[in-house]
């Protein structure tokens, strides 16, 4: 059957039980040439770990198209862009780029170390933790002088006036000679897919997990989901993630552009079992486990460019000068393993062990531009712990230790806690 909200219309669809989506047509909101707006997408579902859950609990709140076509369009917008000047405890940031922005728009700002000028400093220092505290803010205002006629600005930059001041120094010029930019991700899009807020096994200790909504594109057919919001997501469990290309083959028309990814657990965006899939200029803020993930192995000839992956405060498990985690993890801000999540075992590397902005298996595959911060690793492809030979139906087909890399350039990883290239 068909879901389909017509081309720049307002309108909502709220499921209460599992929605799934067989052949051709699928789910098409918006198109590319007429995007949708004020859209939301709502996947109830109750708590199935509580008392009296009702059977096939589990289904409800999950989007799966199986080798059908999702087809989603937002509004396009910028969806993430850096400081251009420094912002002292501000209330005005200039940026980069900052097409679509707006009022109400909320957004979410990297850290730079505070007033710290070296590592050393930055671990060192009376409250070290404020050093890698990310800031969430509103959006009062928007100034772009490329498209306001008789606006200026410095060096055409973009002016970004906030609700409230920051409370923190985030850089944007250079420090010692090395250009140091604050990234500023908007985590506002016109179509939303969201559910109720998550689950948690226990709200004391969020590094446990919970249960959101999951989205899957499933053995063909393709997803191609532009500048939408999805939140709420992801669940302690195999393959149940936020944004998952799920066995779909050879697919150069899967598409995930310019999303939005907030408030979830066990990953973001996977590629699992997929070729020459696209996934760029995506914003990834508050998810635990791996941001953007590379699953069994044998994935080739993805696209992984130009995404900002963001933890709202410092995501470690050991001490580290005057950080210290709490003990046992809660994985609250500001207390470690803010972006660890002790769920799924066979994932404990990416997710918990070795937490990673971006985790790969197979290096087969192009990875640009992209901005990780906050995290355990920033970028990890792992030939360690027995999975030389891939894992999942990629298991004894592949030699990973012999595969080659892809493209691997441009990226910058800056305030995580262990290797950026690991």
């Amino acid at each position: 059957g068909i879901s389909r909200i017509s081309n720049g219309s307002m309108g909502d669809i709220r499921q209460n039980g599992p929605f799934k989506l067989f052949g051709p047509q699928g789910m098409r909101i918006g198109s590319a040439a007429r995007p949708a707006a004020n859209v939301t997408v709502y996947l109830d579902h109750d708590d199935c770990e509580a008392a009296g859950a009702a059977d096939g609990c589990l289904d409800d709140g999950r989007l799966v198209s199986y080798a059908g076509a999702v087809h989603v369009h937002g509004v396009a917008k910028t969806p993430w862009s850096v400081l251009t000047a420094d912002c002292d405890a501000c209330a005005t940031l200039r940026v980069a780029e900052c097409a679509g922005w707006a009022a109400g728009d909320r957004i979410a700002v990297a850290p730079t170390g505070h007033r710290a000028e070296h590592y050393a400093e930055a671990i060192a220092s009376e409250d070290p933790q404020r050093n890698f505290l990310a800031a969430e803010r509103v959006v009062r205002a928007v100034t772009d002088p490329r498209r306001v006629e008789g606006a200026t600005a410095a060096g055409g930059d973009c002016v970004v006036e906030l609700e409230t001041p920051l409370d923190l120094l985030h850089r944007g010029a250079p420090l010692h000679g090395v250009p140091t930019h604050a990234e500023v991700l908007n985590l506002d899009r016109s179509v939303t897919i969201t559910g109720p807020p998550i689950h948690w096994r226990d709200e004391a200790r969020p590094i446990l997990g919970g249960q959101g909504i999951t989205t899957v594109q499933v053995g063909g057919g393709l997803m191609k989901m532009e500048h939408a919001r999805v939140d709420n997501c992801g669940r302690v469990a195999l393959g149940e993630y936020c944004v998952h290309l799920h066995l779909v083959g050879e697919c150069e028309a899967c598409v995930v552009r310019g999303i939005a990814v907030e408030r979830a657990l066990n990953k973001a965006i996977t590629v699992h079992g997929t070729h020459g899939a696209t996934v760029e200029r995506n914003v990834v803020y508050d998810v635990r486990g791996a941001g953007i993930y590379i699953e069994d192995g044998n994935e080739l000839r993805n696209t992984i460019a130009h995404n900002a992956i963001l933890c709202p405060s410092l995501s470690h498990k050991s001490q580290i000068g005057r950080l210290t985690p709490a003990e046992p993890p809660t994985g609250r801000t500001a207390t470690g393993h803010r972006c660890a999540l002790k769920g799924v075992p066979s994932h404990s590397d990416s997710d918990y062990d070795e937490q990673s902005g971006i985790y790969l298996l197979s290096p087969t595959n192009d990875v640009i531009g992209n901005h990780v911060v906050g995290m355990e690793n920033a970028f990890y492809v792992n030939h360690q712990g027995g999975r030389s030979y891939g894992i999942g139906a990629a298991y004894g087909r592949v030699c990973i230790l012999s595969s080659p890399f892809g493209t691997v350039s441009g990226n910058v990883f800056h305030n995580n806690a262990g290797f950026g290239f690991y």
